[in-house]
């Protein structure tokens, strides 16, 4: 790289914070457009590539949409949380996170995440929860319990917070999970175990007993755990 490209690239970056504030500030709104590439190159006096480079960064970064054609610009991304997710699980993902690190997390989270949900679910989200809960009774059933469909009782409690910002955290810890219990195997019985303990969250939900479910939230992700310290000796020496 030489120093004019150098020079380039901390023009564009630049350009693109300073459009970063116009939109964190409100000038800009969700789904608004944004000025043409010739009127921001006008107004921080820099070449239309440097702007298109800006632009490209900030799309990247799922700030905004760059549309092309017959009424396409570049407009400011509407609230969207997958953004966040994408950023966040990316994140995680580069560095080395061992599965003590993950349970430790949900131990933390997950207790909060029930208590939430217990005075915040209404009847989409139970309704959601039972779904759940049939299937798992029914691969229980059928000797098939599957990660995916245990995790995604968890999802369901986390989108009952109606907190988009629990959400995104516990579903990219649960999807970490999920990546590193893909190909495990659960102990002879834990399946059952694990949608006995599911059924039993979900009395507390359906109750509103928030205390319940943040207790019997807690005492399942142990439960858990010590499930897995059984078959993973080596990742789970950590104890809580």
């Amino acid at each position: 790289m030489g120093f004019q490209d150098i020079s380039r690239s901390l023009a564009a970056d630049e350009v693109a914070e300073r459009i970063r504030e116009w939109i964190f500030s409100g000038t800009f709104k969700p789904g608004e457009r944004l000025p043409s590439e010739l009127s921001l190159a006008r107004t921080f006096g820099v070449s239309r590539s440097v702007v298109r480079e800006a632009l490209r960064g900030l799309e990247q970064l799922g700030v905004i949409l760059v549309r092309r054609g017959y009424k396409g610009g570049a407009f400011v991304t509407r609230s969207d949380t997958s953004v966040l997710n994408r950023s966040l699980s990316m994140t995680l993902r580069i560095g080395e996170i061992s599965l003590a690190e993950l349970f430790e997390a949900r131990l933390i989270y997950e207790p909060e995440v029930a208590r939430l949900a217990a005075l915040r679910a209404g009847e989409a989200e139970l309704s959601a929860l039972r779904h759940v809960l049939r299937e798992q009774q029914a691969v229980v059933a059928s000797s098939r319990f599957a990660h995916p469909t245990n995790l995604s009782f968890h999802h369901a409690i986390a989108r009952a917070t109606r907190n988009p910002i629990l959400e995104v955290v516990i579903g990219v810890v649960l999807d970490l999970m999920r990546d590193r219990l893909s190909e495990q195997r659960l102990p002879e019985g834990a399946s059952s175990r694990i949608v006995a303990e599911h059924e039993q969250i979900y009395a507390a939900l359906c109750d509103r007993d928030a205390a319940r479910a943040a207790r019997l939230m807690r005492d399942h992700v142990l439960s858990v755990w010590e499930m897995l310290r059984h078959v993973l000796p080596r990742e789970a020496e950590r104890s809580f």
